[in-house]
């Protein structure tokens, strides 16, 4: 790419699916350079690039993947959500629109949430054995930020968030739609009722949760008085 005359486009699109394909994690650095001129190749193109490069086009830390992977923008108050999804690596940044047209999400958006949560459910249920407390820890930091949203946003996504319930399997978590759960204080919940009744308990790893979350995401609080 680096030649005194313009390569012609398709043959850099031809490089870059090689690039892709020939990557090694242990020459990140190498390839990240690589990419970082054919990024700034793509992004003085002024015709449609999008619809002939590689399905896996964003490298980042864990190697390449898809532009519904990545979001541009980070925040401090952002959740780790790797491996499902990816910020953008800060030396691609300067190439924002680029990303932005290629179709990379703009920021940790609720909906981005909602999906990070979908994820994690969709690992458990492929999986016999998952790192459940790191999941679990990471969906109550989903959680508690999703709580934390202004209500008219809130309320569009009440309906798609899903929680992790108490269950009898402890090698996975098991999600079930917030607005059919019921969250308790004690366990006498999980004592008096079984699988069969359909009543699903909100599985939580802090004392904290039950003031930050129930209720705002869409769950029934349940006492014993209310039996």
């Amino acid at each position: 790419i680096n030649t005194s005359k313009k390569p012609p486009l398709m043959d850099v699109i031809r490089h870059f699916e090689n690039t892709v394909r020939c990557y090694q994690e242990d020459e990140h650095t190498a390839y990240c350079l690589m990419v970082k001129e054919i990024y700034k190749f793509l992004s003085e193109e002024s015709c449609d690039i999008f619809s002939h490069l590689p399905q896996r086009c964003i490298l980042t830390e864990r190697g390449f993947v898809s532009t519904s992977e990545i979001y541009i923008e980070r925040r401090k108050t952002d959740v780790n959500l790797v491996p499902h999804f990816f910020p953008l690596p800060k030396e691609f940044l300067e190439f924002k629109l680029l990303f932005e047209n290629m179709g990379c999400n703009n920021n940790q958006s609720s909906l981005l949430l909602v999906e990070a949560l979908d994820k994690v459910q969709e690992k458990h249920m492929r999986s016999d054995s998952c790192e459940e407390i790191e999941d679990l820890s990471r969906v109550e930091k989903i959680l508690t930020k999703l709580s934390e949203l202004p209500n008219e946003e809130l309320s569009k996504i009440q309906g798609k968030i899903k929680i992790p319930i108490q269950t009898e399997d402890t090698s996975k978590l098991v999600f079930k739609l917030a607005q059919e759960c019921a969250f308790s204080d004690s366990d006498w919940l999980r004592m008096t009722f079984t699988e069969e009744d359909n009543i699903c308990c909100l599985l939580y790893t802090s004392d904290a949760a039950d003031d930050i979350l129930f209720g705002d995401l869409g769950w029934r609080f349940i006492s014993k008085k209310m039996i």
